[in-house]
C-alpha cells in the first residue's frame, strides 16, 4: 500500500480512537470527578497510559518495524514474532517487580498524597499494571504487522482499548457504583482492554509470519531488542514528562493530578492526528530511504516535518481558543466541580505551546534512529527529562505557580526537539517548505481570533463550540488556499517513496 492510504488509515483509525476518548475521559470525569478518588486512579493510570502511548501508536513500531522493513516481505512477520516472544520473558518479571514495589512507587511519583487515600492508589496501580505486559505484545504485533504494511488493525486497536473502558464506565454508571467502586472497576477494565488488543492483532500476525519462508537468524533478533531502548526512550520523553509533572502537582493538593490528567488527554486528539498517525505512517518510509542516502533522507524527513507542522499548528490555534468551552461540555458533569473546569482548562492552556513540537519530533527521533544516531536520542532525552523536572519543582516551589508542572513539560520537549534537529541538521540537512509554514502559522492565528470570539463570549458551550469550530475552519481553508499545492508536495514525497519500496 502507498504511504497516502496508510496515512488516510491511519488518521482515520486515530480519529475514532480520539473521539471514543473523549467520551472515555468524559464518563470517567462524570463518576468521579477532579478529587482524591479521581487523582489516585488517574496516578494508577500513568504508567499503563505511558505504556499504550509509547508502544500501542506506533513507537515500538519506531525500532522494531525499522529492523522489520530491512528484513523484507519474506522474513518481517517473523521476525516481529521472535521479538514479541523475547519481549514476553523479559517484560514479565518487570512487569512483576512493579506490582511487589507498587507502595514505593507511588511515594515516589506522588510525594504529596494524602495518607487516608493511598492503600487505594496502590491497590489501582497494581491492578493497572498488568496492561504494560500486554500493550507490549501488540506493540510488536502491530511492528509486524505495520512492516508487512497491514495498518487497518493497528489502526483500531485503541478504539478497541476506549470501548472496553468505556464498558466499565457504563456498567458503573447502570449498577449505580460509588465512586471508589466505579474506579476499581475501571482499574479491572485496563488489563482486560490490553488483552482485547493483543487479541486482535495477534491471529493475522501469525497467520503472515506463517506464510513466510525466512525464518529470522538469531543475530536479527539480538539486533532488534538492542535497538530498541533508544528509540522508545526517546519516543517516550513526551509520556514520562507528563509523569514527571505529576511528583510537583501532588504537592499543589486535591484535584491537581486529576486535572493533568485530563488536560492531557484533550491533548491526545490533535496528537493522534499529527504525530501519532503521521509517525506511525512515514517510520517505513524514513526506514527505507536510509537506504538510498542522506539526500533522500533529507528529501523524506523535511516533507514529514512540514506535515507535521501544517496539521500541528492549526490544531494548537483551534484548541487554544475553544478550551475551556470543550472542557465545559466534556467533563462539566456529575462529580466534576467548576473548580476542577477552571484548573484542567488552566493545565490545558499551560502544556498547548509544546504540541508543535511532540508533532516534529517524530520525524526527527525516526531519522536518528535509522541513521542511526542512538547515543544521541539517549542523551538529548535525558536532558530532556531532567530539565521537564528541574523546570516544574522550580516553577511550582520557588515561585508558586500553579501551572508549574505544565510549564515543566513545555520546557523538556522544546529542548528535546531543538536538540535532535541539531544534531539531524549536521548529519544531513532539514529544508522543510519554510514560506509554506509561515503561511500556516498565519492562517492558525487567523483561526484563533475567529474561533475565540464565540468560544469566550457565549456561555453555552455547545453553543460555543457549534460556532467556533465551522468558522475556523472556513478561515484557515480560506487562508491556506494559495498554499494548498506545497502541502500536497510535501504527502506527495512521502507517497512516491513509498511506492519506490519505502513502505
Amino acid at each position: 500500500m502507498s504511504f497516502t492510504f496508510n496515512l488516510v488509515v491511519t488518521g482515520a483509525g486515530t480519529f475514532f480512537s480520539r473521539l471514543l476518548g473523549f467520551a472515555r475521559d468524559a464518563s470517567i470525569a462524570w463518576l468521579l470527578g477532579a478529587g482524591a478518588m479521581a487523582d489516585v486512579f488517574s496516578l494508577a493510570l500513568r504508567l499503563p497510559y505511558v505504556v499504550r502511548r509509547l508502544l500501542g501508536e506506533g513507537s515500538l513500531s519506531l525500532g522494531l518495524t525499522t529492523v522489520c522493513v530491512s528484513r523484507g516481505q519474506k522474513g518481517a512477520g517473523r521476525l516481529a514474532l521472535a521479538v514479541l516472544w523475547q519481549i514476553a520473558l523479559l517484560l514479565a518479571p518487570v512487569v512483576a517487580a512493579g506490582v511487589f514495589f507498587a507502595p514505593e512507587l507511588v511515594d515516589l511519583l506522588s510525594p504529596g498524597i494524602e495518607p487516608w487515600i493511598r492503600p487505594d492508589a496502590v491497590l489501582f496501580f497494581r491492578l493497572c499494571l498488568p496492561y504494560i505486559w500486554l500493550a507490549a505484545l501488540s506493540a510488536a504485533c502491530m511492528a509486524g504487522l505495520h512492516a508487512r504494511d497491514h495498518f487497518i488493525l493497528p489502526g483500531l486497536s485503541p478504539s478497541v482499548f476506549n470501548c472496553v473502558l468505556l464498558t466499565g464506565a457504563a456498567l458503573s454508571a447502570l449498577y449505580r457504583l460509588s465512586p471508589r467502586e466505579a474506579a476499581l472497576l475501571l482499574a479491572i477494565a485496563v488489563p482486560v482492554a490490553g488483552l482485547a488488543q493483543f487479541t486482535l492483532q495477534f491471529p493475522m500476525l501469525h497467520t503472515l509470519a506463517r506464510s513466510e519462508t525466512d525464518a529470522p537468524p538469531r543475530e536479527a533478533v539480538v539486533h532488534s531488542l538492542r535497538a530498541l531502548p533508544a528509540g522508545l526512550l526517546a519516543t517516550a520523553v513526551p509520556q514520562i514528562a507528563f509523569v514527571l509533572a505529576c511528583i510537583p502537582a501532588s504537592l499543589l493538593g486535591e484535584g491537581h493530578l486529576s486535572s493533568l490528567f485530563y488536560a492531557e488527554r484533550l491533548l491526545e486528539f490533535p496528537l493522534g492526528l499529527t504525530a501519532a498517525a503521521l509517525g506511525m505512517s512515514t517510520t517505513p518510509v524514513l526506514a527505507a530511504a536510509v537506504a538510498k542516502g542522506p539526500r533522500a533522507m533529507s528529501r523524506n524527513t523535511s516533507a514529514a516535518i512540514g506535515l507535521a507542522l501544517c496539521l500541528s499548528l492549526p490544531a494548537t490555534a483551534g484548541l487554544a481558543a475553544v478550551g475551556s468551552p470543550l472542557v465545559r461540555l466534556l467533563f462539566a458533569h456529575g462529580a466534576f466541580s467548576t473548580h476542577a473546569s477552571e484548573l484542567t482548562t488552566l493545565y490545558l492552556y499551560a502544556v498547548l505551546p509544546c504540541l508543535p513540537a511532540y508533532a516534529v519530533l517524530r520525524p526527527l527521533i525516526t531519522a536518528c534512529h535509522t541513521a542511526p544516531l542512538r547515543f544521541s536520542l539517549v542523551s538529548c532525552s535525558l536532558v530532556s527529562l531532567g530539565i521537564t523536572l528541574g523546570t516544574g519543582f522550580f516553577f511550582t516551589v520557588q515561585m508558586d505557580l500553579t501551572a508549574g508542572p505544565a510549564l515543566g513539560i513545555d520546557a523538556g520537549l522544546l529542548m528535546q526537539t531543538g536538540l535532535l534537529w541539531l544534531i539531524v541538521s549536521r548529519r544531513f540537512p532539514l529544508r522543510p517548505s519554510w514560506h509554506t509554514i509561515a503561511l500556516v502559522t498565519a492562517a492558525s492565528l487567523a483561526v484563533y481570533g475567529v474561533a475565540a470570539v464565540p468560544a469566550f463570549t457565549l456561555d453555552s458551550p455547545l453553543l460555543s463550540l457549534g460556532l467556533a469550530v465551522p468558522a475556523g475552519l472556513i478561515a484557515f481553508i480560506s487562508l491556506i488556499w494559495p498554499a494548498r499545492n506545497d502541502i500536497r508536495g510535501m504527502a506527495k514525497i512521502l507517497h512516491q517513496s513509498s511506492l519506490q519500496g519505502g513502505s
